[in-house]
């Protein structure tokens, strides 16, 4: 079992592969009460807990250090992948496409065994939320139909009818 100290420095080593910036690596042992992830050690167990605002949102507990490590890492990557998607934005693309392939690709650099659980995560998210490439051109669509007279509704309507939602795999 490792200690609070330890577990900084293993973050802070794996965090140095993919250049993460220190604040998205910095780990709290007690919350902030803003949202920031800390962790707690109780007895043999890793604590990875979320507080906003003096109430707890989310508390994920293992005794697998390797567990802790994928967990706060699936936050910082998020970090990363978010701000590199927002920098090299592709006009008429899901966002996601580019996020989550950056997801990937910065998850390989720290520990190829947690590829295959990322990737199974984006899997299920896609199942149930395909990639929509649409949805920009929908909007314009809407925007442009209220402005010349349509109701949202009528609008939205048209918009779906020439550029068609996304069907998720319900199986």
């Amino acid at each position: 079992m490792l200690n609070i100290i330890e577990i900084r420095q293993k973050v802070s080593d794996l965090g140095t592969r993919i250049k993460a910036p220190r604040i998205y690596s910095a780990i709290p042992d007690m919350s902030s009460g803003d949202g920031t992830p800390h962790v707690e050690i109780i007895e043999d167990e890793y604590h990875y807990v979320t507080s906003e605002r003096g109430s707890e949102t989310s508390r994920k507990v293992t005794k697998e250090i390797d567990q802790l490590l994928f967990w706060i890492f699936e936050d910082i990557i998020f970090s990363m992948a978010n701000s590199f998607e927002l920098k090299n934005r592709i006009q008429n693309k899901d966002s996601r496409r580019l996020y989550f392939t950056k997801e990937i690709e910065l998850f390989k650099q720290i520990n190829p065994k947690w590829v295959e659980r990322k990737k199974k995560k984006i899997e299920s998210i896609l199942k149930s939320v395909p990639y929509d490439d649409d949805a920009d051109k929908r909007v314009e669509l809407c925007i442009k139909l209220t402005n010349s007279g349509y109701s949202s509704e009528n609008a939205y309507e048209k918009a779906c009818e020439k550029y068609p939602l996304p069907i998720p795999d319900n199986d």
